[in-house]
């Protein structure tokens, strides 16, 4: 898979294809997104890995009460 990371927009395919073996194999969500690093690590382009622990933080991260978040496409 590392070799399909060209850029940080792949990204969120590769989360799609992570996410399959997510729901067969009925792992938590913070594996997909632990194992999105780590093949982001592969790439060793820290720009990539940056973006994918960026992802990691703000879809699965704690959150106070009532914190707000915009969804735009270029928040991380």
């Amino acid at each position: 898979m590392a070799e399909r990371f060209k850029e940080k927009d792949d990204a969120e395919k590769i989360l799609v294809r992570l996410s399959e073996i997510q729901l067969r194999f009925e792992a938590p969500v913070s594996d997909i997104y632990r194992n999105l690093i780590a093949v982001a690590q592969r790439t060793k382009q820290p720009e990539i890995i940056t973006h994918c622990e960026k992802m990691q933080k703000f879809y699965i991260g704690s959150r106070v009460m009532n914190e707000r978040f915009p969804l735009r496409k270029d928040l991380f």
